[in-house]
């Protein structure tokens, strides 16, 4: 019987509406309402339930638990996401799934059908999994049948920490393997562990890399044997061109064991970095921070500093690994001050093509690699003038900023430049203020209006303290000596009496420190201009007082400031709005120690309490933090000596000549001799990579003794017998 047109479309019609109808029915949205493990309204549930219902599921959470921090708790394994799945968390700060350090957090696959899984606002930690080869410690993207899938894992707003793979194998917080794809956004990939791939581990060695999309993302401390940040591994089997952008990215203070601290790549890919920043990352043997093989590469304004690698025969920098490369294409971006084992080194490309697209800033470039392309702007063999501590300055991932008088301000491709900066900072600026708007090299574009954090003592601002002396002559005059980090030049000028006392800092915001001394019977201030040698005179404080100068606004310029024992109380003038801040802080037999013990960019003030060697400091966003170190007789020696960009406590045994240092970042401590009887200890950050590093002048051979962080040992000849060296000034009994 033959079905007339308009009742079979009818028929059709209705057909097609049950079956919307009923797969909209299978999908649904399930809440979690506690931070059990398992049980009706855990996270476990809402995820079996989600699995059997089919569609595209969505798990929320009840806003009246999760609206303070919580932790889900894994105690019964891993959790396995089979279908499409939505997961809402309520954001990273207030829920945590952990695995607790006995099993991965999440299993995502794709065995039987292509799907889509979105994670975000939580924060996945402590996952662990023992593995031989692929793993993935906090979560895992897989195709157990060894079948193509294609799974599409989107990461939103999401912090993986404390993840772990041992047994060799990887991804410590990620192992995503096959040609599914990847999209991460806003998060976070901190302190993760693993043999390969730390941070992100992609591929099978034989088998595909999926395609990613990575901004405004950063990977910090993560450990690893090899790729400490991200490593792909993907083999011959990737399509050639497949897309791994990464863009508004940070990889800092990632160490792998070899090849490739922040990054390593061996697979047929086509690789884009756009605005990101490699800073702080080190590796032991066969280093750099990217280690490359296989792919074709393109960065745009990246910035590649302060690294390091132990290998002599490969940079600190950028490294093909011997391999043919797809070749490498560079513009607008700096690859300079990173160091391998032997001294800086940059630029190691001895297989693959080394394409400039112009206005780039290199350091050192090894004899073997060959630049080729248009080198129009290209800056070779030049010190880029950058900050020595990557800071968030405003944006979700850390930068390194271009400190005033850096070659690489203005100095970028006029024509073809990214539109903004890693922070989001729209270009071009004009950064130095004399020729116009134009774009900056590397991933920061500098603003007039940024403020520089200043190295105490550093007087040519190239960010490396300045071996420096105060002699206090009473006739004709006091003199200021300093050897200038940036030249080696000398320079002396009189300035003060001999009762003065010594508060060079930064008072003008020029990023160099200026001579300045307060003059105890009036409360004067005395300040020496860095910029023209002219000086200022204003009082503040009075007799009794003693002079504390930070910069406690975080405008960039030091404050005046005093602290009077005999009222227990600070007195600081702020720069930014010239108003007097009043804070009761200390007793009368304490001594003040000014640094920035929280890392938000202004400096706190704190005490030390003899002679119970007692440690007060008021953090400005972390509140008050008290505790006992030392013995009497003890020097402190405040400063940054890990390169968190947080003051570490520490002091300066002068009867053992040993230094001890207590990390801000977990409050443990270490030890180790430097110096001879007779020392005064000098700590400054001389080698200008971001942390202190210990120093003594001898006054009996008027040698100054310094063992840089990363420049190793140095013996410098400066000053006489009576002089008093600057960067001891800050320390106290």
């Amino acid at each position: 019987m033959e079905i007339p047109k308009a009742q079979f479309f009818a028929l059709f019609q209705m057909a097609a509406m049950v079956l919307f109808i009923t797969a909209n029915a299978l999908a649904g949205t399930f809440t979690v309402s506690n931070d059990a493990d398992s049980g009706a309204g855990s996270l476990r549930q809402a995820i079996v339930d989600a699995n059997a219902s089919g569609g595209d599921d969505v798990i929320e959470f009840d806003n009246s638990f999760f609206n303070t921090q919580r932790t889900i708790v894994l105690t019964s394994g891993e959790l396995v996401v089979s279908d499409n799945l939505t997961v809402n968390g309520p954001g990273s700060g207030l829920l945590s799934i952990s695995g607790n350090g006995s099993s991965r957090v999440f299993s995502i696959s794709g065995e039987f059908s292509s799907l889509t899984v979105t994670i975000s606002g939580v924060t996945v930690r402590d996952g662990w999994i023992d593995a031989s080869s692929f793993a993935g410690g906090g979560i895992a993207v897989n195709d157990s049948n060894g079948v193509p899938f294609h799974v599409t894992l989107n990461l939103e707003s999401v912090i993986l920490t404390e993840n772990e793979v041992v047994g060799g194998g990887s991804g410590g917080a990620l192992q995503v393997i096959r040609n599914g794809a990847l999209n991460i956004t806003n998060s976070v990939f901190l302190n993760n562990k693993s043999n390969a791939g730390s941070g992100i581990g992609c591929g099978s060695g034989s088998g595909y890399c999926t395609s990613a999309e990575i901004s405004n993302t950063t990977f910090e401390g993560n450990a690893a044997g090899n790729g400490g940040g991200v490593f792909l591994c993907c083999g011959n089997n990737t399509p050639n061109g497949t897309p791994i952008n990464f863009e508004n990215v940070a990889f800092i203070n990632n160490y792998a064991n070899q090849n490739g601290s922040a990054f390593r790549e061996n697979a047929l890919a086509s690789i884009s970095f756009t605005n990101v920043t490699f800073a702080g990352n080190r590796s032991n043997s066969n280093g750099a921070t990217l280690q490359l093989a296989r792919g074709t590469y393109v960065f745009e304004n990246v910035t590649i500093a302060h690294n390091s690698s132990a290998d002599f025969n490969t940079s600190g920098g950028i490294d093909d690994q011997n391999f043919s490369a797809g070749g490498i294409t560079i513009r607008n971006s700096i690859v300079a001050s990173n160091r391998n084992g032997v001294g800086p080194s940059d630029v190691n490309v001895t297989a693959g093509d080394f394409i400039s697209a112009g206005h780039n800033l290199f350091g050192v470039v090894s004899p073997q690699t060959v630049i080729t392309g248009d080198t129009t702007g290209n800056q070779i063999g030049v010190n880029p003038r950058l900050d020595p501590v990557p800071r968030f300055r405003g944006a979700a991932t850390k930068t390194l900023a271009l400190r005033p008088g850096s070659p690489a301000i203005d100095a970028g491709d006029p024509v073809n430049f990214e539109a903004t900066d890693q922070r989001g900072v729209a270009r071009p600026v004009d950064g130095d203020g004399t020729a116009g708007a134009l774009p900056d090299i590397g991933a920061f574009e500098r603003l007039l209006t940024d403020i520089y954090p200043a190295n105490r003592f550093d007087f040519d601002g190239d960010g490396a303290t300045d071996v420096s002396i105060f002699r206090p002559n009473s006739q004709p005059g006091s003199q200021w000596w300093f050897l200038r980090s940036s030249d080696q030049g000398t320079r002396g000028l009189q300035f003060g009496t001999a009762n003065d006392v010594p508060v060079a800092a930064d008072f003008t915001g020029d990023g160099k420190t200026d001579i300045a001394f307060w003059r105890p019977p009036t409360g004067e201030w005395f300040i020496l201009r860095s910029e023209d040698d002219s000086f200022f005179a204003f009082p503040f404080g009075a007799n009794g007082d003693i002079p504390a100068p930070g910069d406690f606004d975080g405008d960039g310029i030091a404050d005046p400031a005093v602290f009077r024992p005999s009222a227990g109380t600070w007195f600081v003038f702020r720069s930014l709005d010239s108003q007097i801040s009043v804070i009761p802080f200390g007793v009368a037999t304490d001594q003040p120690i000014v640094a920035d013990y929280d890392g938000d960019g202004t400096d706190d003030v704190g005490v030390f309490r003899a002679p119970d060697n007692q440690f007060w400091l008021l953090r400005s966003t972390l509140g008050v933090k008290a505790f006992q170190f030392g013995a009497p007789g003890d020097r402190t020696a405040i400063g940054d000596w890990t390169g968190d960009g947080k003051a570490d406590v520490a002091f300066f045994r002068p009867s053992s000549s040993e230094w001890y240092v207590i990390r801000s970042e977990d409050d443990s401590f270490f030890a180790f001799p430097w110096g001879a009887d007779g020392d005064i200890p000098a700590p400054g950050d001389y080698d200008g990579d971001g942390k202190v590093d210990p120093g003594v002048w001898r006054p009996s051979d008027s040698t100054w003794y310094i063992f840089g962080s990363s420049s190793g040992f140095e013996a410098v000849p400066f000053g006489v017998n009576g002089d008093v060296p600057l960067p001891s000034s800050v320390s106290v009994n």
